[in-house]
């Protein structure tokens, strides 16, 4: 039901209830004035209340629901992040260097001779590259976590209830 049917339906009933109104108002009256009859009592309508200032006049509570809408975060789940260190092995091929000494001395007649005179061996220091291995922690990459919120509409459909009056009138005859 659009709104303005709903006003003119509004609309027709108050008319309606303005009309009851008056007809009661005008049969009090004809019982007040009426010198021998019996006053008519007038009842209430469960839920409603008599109003006396003067007149006596009904008043009729019409309820309606309405909606409130709330919302409440519910949780779906956790995720779980953790830093995992992974072991492997590398394999790096160096290059290292080292030193033979190779001394040897001859006489012209191609004999082998003395090394120095007086000695048969001479010790002459030499050296090797050894291979040096130092670990050092370096940042490969950054991982950023964030909470990212989305806003969506949702359309919910709710049945909303509303009274109404309904006036019927009977003509005494």
């Amino acid at each position: 039901m659009s709104g303005d049917e709903l006003r003119l339906k509004f609309l027709h009933v108050m008319q309606t209830i303005l009309a009851w109104i008056q007809g009661m108002s005008a049969k009090v009256e004809n019982v007040l004035n009426s010198p021998h009859s019996e006053r008519e009592q007038i009842r209430t309508v469960s839920g409603s209340s008599v109003v006396n200032d003067g007149e006596q006049q009904h008043v009729i509570d019409l309820f309606g629901e309405s909606i409130r809408v709330d919302k409440e975060r519910v949780e779906q789940g956790e995720l779980l992040i953790r830093k995992e260190v992974i072991t492997e092995t590398q394999m790096i091929a160096v290059p290292v260097t080292r030193e033979e000494l190779v001394i040897e001395r001859r006489s012209k007649d191609g004999a082998s001779s003395e090394v120095l005179r007086g000695q048969k061996i001479v010790r002459v220091p030499i050296s090797e590259e050894r291979v040096l291995i130092r670990k050092e922690t370096v940042l490969n990459e950054r991982v950023s976590v964030r909470r990212r919120h989305i806003e969506k509409k949702k359309r919910v459909s709710v049945p909303v209830k509303h009274e109404e009056i309904e006036v019927t009138r009977k003509d005494a005859a």
